[in-house]
């Protein structure tokens, strides 16, 4: 099984490798659980200048682990490995994975307690 790597939204050699629906999902769940880990784990919004760098950086990681798992996504969908229903099923879940500390923080949950 293709592990999902830092450096490459698809490796263009793991498309290849990909020999099932079943190992497909399992590639774009992994990124799933790369972006749902960062959400889980955010840090606080900043009060202060300093707060402020570290959480532009984790914002920033965040929207490039999303990004890849958006890429690695559509990779699949692209080269036929994945179905269109699949394609958006699995899309909407990449979307709550963010979603879901938005609302939190939306609803007057503290998410970060």
């Amino acid at each position: 099984m293709t592990q999902p790597t830092d450096s490459a939204v698809m490796d263009p050699h793991a498309i290849a490798k990909l020999q099932s629906l079943e190992q497909a999902r399992n590639y774009v769940e992994e990124w799933i659980g790369k972006v749902a880990e960062m959400v889980r784990t955010a840090p606080p919004p900043p009060t202060n200048n300093l707060e402020a760098a570290a959480y532009l950086v984790w914002r920033n990681r965040l929207m490039i682990t999303h990004g890849q798992a958006i890429g690695a996504l559509c990779a699949l969908q692209v080269f036929g490995i994945i179905p269109v229903p699949m394609f958006q099923e699995l899309k909407l879940k990449i979307i709550g994975t963010v979603l879901r500390k938005s609302a939190d923080v939306q609803l007057g949950i503290d998410p970060w307690q």
